[in-house]
């Protein structure tokens, strides 16, 4: 952000706050307005500024599909330019669970026709951004994934096995919340800010 241009007068009202013995001395500017006191944010409100102009987080309504007597356990990674706040995540949850989906599809659970399973559903605040689920694209991807608190977090691993090591590392049995699966969906990396150009010289 530009530095803002301090007037004479505001200056001068910075300095009485230092040392008010330079009030005194200094000599009122003519015609000048009386000088406006001038508050200092401190880092508190400085962090809470940058927070209320940071982008929301997207949502995802993560889907765990696990195979019933089995470790085999598939995720997927729902997004919709419609549900951008976890109470929109949770109302189409609860549809979901009822009366039918608005935004999301089950098309993915076809593929499972004939076998047993369990399907859960957690709405998340992400950090990360996942390719959109298409059907026919290999599961080729092991993730550790974590939702506690409604943040997702997701760990890419060499298999299964190697996921497996990295949550008992942890000393943390499988959970909803916390569980090893494979996908279909890769990570997609946000691009980069784009360069600000330098200024042309005079």
């Amino acid at each position: 952000m530009p530095a803002m241009k301090l007037l004479p007068a505001a200056l001068l009202g910075m300095l009485a706050c230092l040392n008010p013995a330079l009030a005194a001395e200094a000599p009122a500017p003519t015609g000048a307005a009386p000088a406006a006191t001038a508050t200092v944010p401190d880092a508190a409100d400085a962090a809470s500024a940058a927070t209320d102009d940071a982008p929301p987080l997207p949502v995802y309504m993560v889907t765990r599909i696990k195979l019933t007597g089995t470790d085999f356990t598939q995720v997927v990674f729902f997004r919709h330019h419609a549900i951008t706040t976890m109470e929109a995540c949770e109302a189409e949850r609860q549809a979901g669970l009822s009366t039918g989906w608005n935004h999301f599809s089950r098309y993915y659970l076809k593929t499972l026709k004939g076998i047993s399973y369990k399907v859960e559903y957690r709405c998340v605040e992400s950090k990360q951004d996942f390719a959109f689920w298409r059907q026919g694209v290999p599961l080729d991807n092991f993730y550790l994934v974590r939702t506690k608190d409604g943040q997702l977090e997701v760990l890419p691993q060499r298999n299964f096995f190697a996921c497996r090591d990295a949550l008992q590392a942890g000393g943390a049995a499988e959970t909803v919340d916390a569980f090893c699966a494979i996908s279909s969906q890769a990570i997609v990396q946000k691009p980069a800010e784009p360069a600000i150009p330098a200024a042309a010289s005079q």
